[in-house]
Parts: C-alpha cells; structure tokens; sequence
C-alpha cells in the first residue's frame, strides 16, 4: 500500500542537481506525518525536467506525485515546501513556489503554505 495515501500532512523537499553528463535532475523527498502522529521522511524519485525554469520543476513534481496519488489531494495536504534560495523556486510571479500556490488555489485549497529555504543552501550563502 502506498503509504502517501494515509498521512495526514505532508512537507515537500525539492533540489535540482547536475549529474556528470551535465543531466539537470530534480529531486523530490517528503518529510510525512502519518496517522499515528509519527513523521518519516521519503525519498519521491527524480526525474529530468522536459521544460527550463519553475514549470519544469512543477511538472517533475507533478509527474512523480500523481504516480502515487492525486496531484488535487496532495496539494489538499501539503503544509510546507523547502527549496534553495534560486529564482526558478522562489520567484515572486513565475518560481516554483507561485506555481504550487496559484494551483492550491485554482483548486480552492484553504490554509497557508510555508515556504522556507534549505537550512544548508543558506548556511553555504554565509560561507560562500
């Protein structure tokens, strides 16, 4: 049984890597709550984006989500959404974050989603 199907709340984990062949891959984990109230993280997959920018990401998610549920009922349960600092994420009009929330709200999903940068990407910014 799909697990994904049964929590409660769901915080999403999205990061773009490049792979020796130069191959941008996204990669998609979720931080869950299940019904007993214990959390878990789970590795969602990864795939090459078809499309540049925030819509390729959205699609990528998109296309690994509804392989395990209904893209309408996990944005019904997602909470949260960590990415790094790119435009391509949290662009104001057209980032990845925008896209999720004028989907959330096509779909007339009430409640805020939080929105925070990686805690790694933003130490590295201090580093850096």
């Amino acid at each position: 049984m799909n697990k994904l199907n049964t929590v409660l709340v769901i915080s999403l984990r999205v990061d773009g890597s490049v792979d020796r062949t130069q191959v941008d891959n996204i990669y998609v984990l979720a931080k869950i709550m299940i019904t007993n109230g214990d959390s878990e993280l789970v590795f969602i997959g990864f795939k090459e984006p078809i499309q540049k920018g925030a819509i390729g990401y959205y699609e990528v998610i998109k296309s690994l989500i509804q392989e395990l549920m209904s893209f309408e009922d996990f944005l019904s349960i997602l909470t949260s959404i960590a990415t790094d600092e790119a435009s391509v994420n949290i662009g104001q009009k057209n980032g990845l974050w925008a896209l999720i929330d004028s989907n959330r709200c096509f779909n007339n999903i009430q409640g805020p989603l939080l929105k925070m940068w990686c805690a790694v990407h933003r130490s590295a910014l201090a580093w850096g």
